[in-house]
């Protein structure tokens, strides 16, 4: 039975057990305010999220969005690496990357992570 209801998730999807509260373009680390749904349905794979800004939409993935998360811009070239709490000034590659980078005065939490003020870092236990 499983298989007949996969076979209705469409693409970049996958069967849970758990669905409802998918990623989004606009809040791709999970901090967007939904209700627990216990219930089986398709969720977006894993490094793909939801087009619509109330997790409803296409499954995309990430750097194909076309709005940012909260405290980030569109950058033609964003770099390999962005600064995060750990590392504020990283060396980086000059290969410039579409994509989302943190507003000025945010950096990255963690690698991959949301953007936050750096004031903030200490907050997150990340600063050295």
């Amino acid at each position: 039975m499983a298989t007949e209801q996969h076979r209705g998730c469409g693409k970049n999807q996958k069967w849970s057990h758990v669905s409802g509260c998918d990623p989004t373009c606009r809040e791709p680390y999970g901090n967007r305010k939904c209700p627990i749904i216990l219930r089986a349905g398709c969720v977006c794979q894993k490094g793909y999220v939801r087009t619509g800004k109330d997790g409803t939409g296409r499954c995309v993935p990430l750097g194909k969005c076309k709005h940012c998360p909260h405290h980030e811009r569109r950058a033609f070239c964003r770099g390999h690496c962005q600064p995060t709490c750990k590392n504020p000034h990283p060396k980086c590659s000059l290969k410039c990357r579409r994509g989302c980078r943190c507003r000025l005065g945010y950096v990255r939490s963690r690698p991959g992570g949301p953007c936050i003020k750096k004031k903030h870092c200490k907050k997150h236990r990340h600063w050295k």
